[in-house]
């Protein structure tokens, strides 16, 4: 497969980086555990992104945190003028981490550990895929076209529903 977002050379450029880090064994054995439970290059490049990141700016010790440094981590993420998507991938990591460096897995059905269980993660973004119920209706588009008041409203009308290129449901 062609990677033409070159995601095998960003997740090396991490773990280069990540190298420069105390702990950086136990990051880079954290990075592996995630290739190991299937994430995409991708994902893993944006991961290790995140713990450099967070390690370089706000470190701490996965392995003894306590609750009271995730809460210095998490008001730090919280101070950030990152978007709050960001935000939230960045927590999401310090979850992640924690609970690999307290249980060994960060599985689904590994159980979060007490230290990184009281935030939140909320996923606020919405689902951009297209639902049948949310496409028009041929007959909708026909009323629209005919309660337009000019010929250039109707045809702006036709040309947007025909280029949408979507199915119709009749």
């Amino acid at each position: 497969m062609l990677d033409i977002h070159q995601y095998e050379k960003r997740l090396e450029n991490a773990r280069e980086r990540i190298r420069s880090l105390p702990d950086s064994d136990f990051l880079q054995s954290f990075i592996d555990h995630l290739r190991a439970l299937g994430l995409s290059t991708c994902r893993a490049a944006k991961y290790a992104n995140h713990i450099y990141t967070l390690m370089r700016r706000c470190p701490f010790d996965p392995q003894h945190a306590t609750r009271r440094d995730m809460e210095n981590v998490i008001v730090w993420i919280n101070s950030q003028p990152y978007k709050s998507s960001t935000k939230e991938d960045l927590k999401i990591v310090v979850r992640k981490i924690v609970q690999y460096a307290k249980y060994g897995s960060c599985s689904r059905k590994t159980p979060l550990p007490p230290e990184v269980s009281w935030f939140s993660v909320n996923r606020s973004e919405k689902d951009s895929r297209v639902k049948p119920d949310s496409l028009l209706l041929l007959g909708d588009v026909k009323a629209m076209i005919n309660a337009a008041e000019n010929e250039r409203d109707k045809a702006l009308i036709s040309v947007l529903f025909e280029a949408s290129l979507r199915q119709v449901k009749y």
